[in-house]
């Protein structure tokens, strides 16, 4: 992916089945109630565009006393950086001094770098439990943010 070649902006409605598509391929099945439920908690998202096609996603929503980003569905782990730095920007934007919660797998270390740069800290670890052996995701497209263990 060549950084000009993608559009961050908000994420609308109109994004949806694409955004659904991605959450699928990367996790190898699909969570379209999960991924609408999360929307209509909040309608609110950044959407990553690259020739007019969503190439990544995040969701953002109300949590507690602040916002919870996730999940986040990217090419790459630097497009995940980038959709990463907006909807903080974004989270921040809409209320000052909030709580940010961000869970990311263990394997995004760029992602963890840059979230400790942007002033969020690690304040624990999360495990990620499946049943039998890993689903087949599509190599092409990963889950960079973990909708969190704590939504309903």
């Amino acid at each position: 992916i060549c950084a000009a070649d993608i559009t961050l902006r908000e994420l609308v409605a109109a994004d949806l089945p694409a955004a659904r598509a991605l959450d699928a391929a990367a996790l190898g099945a699909p969570r379209n109630e999960l991924i609408d439920a999360v929307w209509q908690s909040s309608g609110r998202g950044i959407a990553a565009l690259q020739g007019g096609q969503l190439s990544g996603f995040a969701l953002l929503r109300a949590a507690g006393h602040g916002t919870t980003i996730g999940p986040v569905i990217a090419d790459d782990e630097t497009l995940a950086a980038r959709i990463a730095a907006k909807a903080i920007e974004t989270a921040a934007a809409s209320a000052a001094n909030a709580i940010v919660r961000f869970d990311i797998p263990a394997s995004a270390s760029l992602l963890a770098r840059q979230l400790e740069q942007s002033g969020l800290r690690c304040v624990d670890r999360v495990t990620l439990m499946r049943r039998g052996e890993p689903l087949p995701a599509d190599p092409h497209v990963q889950r960079f943010g973990l909708v969190s263990q704590a939504f309903g």
